[in-house]
């Protein structure tokens, strides 16, 4: 894949300029950037963390809570390509801001349920958020940013998740302690709005096009090759694999600690806020290797291998000891829960710009999908077994698998 050089400040590679090239308001883009991305996961985190309380308070099932869990993602992988596509043809500062509305909706929603469906509905109006957060954050990135900034700022922007993780595991276990939950998750929404309007009203316009008509057609066409980049239906293998491990580790590792190892519902919940703290440093710290030093593709591979071994803890857990899940929730901030951002990376280094949304969107259906299927087979486990450990071997062969999807040749960078 032939190179492209960078551009001038201002202009990007794909023929468009900054209003006029100006440079982007860079704290508001990387709060609207970090601010998606968290709120895209809200709903995901808050099922995970409350599944206790929506066990005795609405009388869900393991299974129920991953179906519940398994229609957000679910509905996220199947409109993912569909909405990168759409990204590219409104531009990222409103799908972003569309992001954002979806998913306080489906919080204000979640909020007032009292039954399964009601929870179901929620779960279906924040679903494509899922979906679109990053085919939206990634295009905002490559239309605005120039090759060697990316890095950095990707991985301030994959940290989003992590905080949204953070946010959820310190706040909703304590508010279910300590008042109602549903005040919590309905701020969460609210929060959601805010960033939405952020996204519409407090970042550049996104890129118009130059004088020359020949550039408007450059920048607004669609990608004349109908055929995804080779390594990044490899991302998308890789991403499907870690999608079944980061879905049925993290979704359920608050209920078994609770469940078998004797944890509080503080305690469940502080797991998920270290591990989302540390996940913050981790995207980071990734997002500044892959763009300084570490190929993508080697990147993967080295989470890959730190993954098993994460995973490998948890499903020896019983026999070690509950201690074992505190340094499991901080390793694998920095491999199970940071590998998005090599892979993000990975797609906007690989193809043009005005093809990032589709590329983007393809292998957020692998991830998501994966999310998807984890989800409820984990929580049926649970409620056949009376235990999470035949699940862990098995989210722990996927994450094997997903790892050797890696080996082999080096990554295309076109930037």
């Amino acid at each position: 894949m032939s190179e492209i050089p960078p551009s001038p400040r201002g202009v990007s590679n794909n023929g468009v300029t900054l209003n006029g090239g100006a440079a982007p308001k860079r704290t508001a883009l990387i709060t609207v950037l970090v601010g998606t991305m968290a709120a895209s996961t809200f709903h995901l985190f808050a099922v995970g963390v409350l599944a206790a309380e929506l066990k005795d308070e609405i009388g869900l099932t393991g299974l129920q809570i991953g179906i519940v869990g398994a229609v957000n993602t679910g509905l996220g992988a199947i409109t993912s390509p569909r909405l990168g596509s759409i990204t590219d043809k409104i531009g990222a500062r409103a799908a972003s801001a569309i992001t954002c509305v979806l998913s306080g909706i489906g919080l204000l929603v979640m909020a007032v349920a009292t039954n399964l469906l009601v929870l179901l509905g929620s779960s279906i109006l924040s679903g494509p958020s899922q979906g679109w957060s990053n085919p939206a954050t990634n295009r905002l990135i490559a239309d605005r940013l120039e090759p060697n900034e990316r890095g950095t700022i990707t991985g301030l922007k994959q940290s989003g998740v992590q905080f949204g993780s953070f946010v959820a595991g310190l706040t909703l276990p304590t508010a279910a302690d300590l008042s109602n939950w549903r005040i919590a998750v309905a701020i969460l929404g609210v929060a959601s709005f805010a960033v939405a309007l952020l996204a519409r009203f407090g970042i550049d316009a996104d890129p118009v096009a130059e004088t020359n008509p020949d550039d408007l057609t450059t920048a607004t066409a669609k990608p004349t090759s109908k055929k995804l980049d080779p390594f990044v239906v490899r991302v998308a293998i890789f991403a499907t694999l870690f999608g079944l491990s980061t879905g049925g580790v993290f979704r359920f590792l608050p209920l078994f600690a609770e469940q078998e190892l004797s944890f509080s519902t503080t305690g469940a919940g502080l797991l998920i806020a270290v591990n989302g703290a540390l996940g913050i440093v981790g995207r980071i710290i990734w997002g500044q290797l892959t763009e300084r030093s570490v190929e993508p593709r080697k990147g993967l591979l080295t989470i890959g291998i730190a993954s098993i071994v994460c995973v490998l803890g948890l499903a020896l857990s019983l026999q070690i000891g509950g201690w074992v899940l505190w340094p499991f929730a901080a390793v694998s901030a920095f491999c199970l829960g940071s590998w998005n951002v090599v892979a993000m990376l990975a797609v906007i280094r690989t193809v043009p710009a005005s093809d990032s949304g589709r590329s983007t969107g393809f292998v957020m259906l692998g991830f998501l999908g994966g999310l998807t299927i984890a989800s409820p087979l984990t929580g049926l486990v649970d409620d056949v077994t009376g235990s999470f450990q035949l699940a862990w071997w098995g989210l722990l062969a996927a994450t094997v698998i997903g790892t050797l999807t890696m080996t082999g040749n080096r990554t295309p960078n076109r930037s």
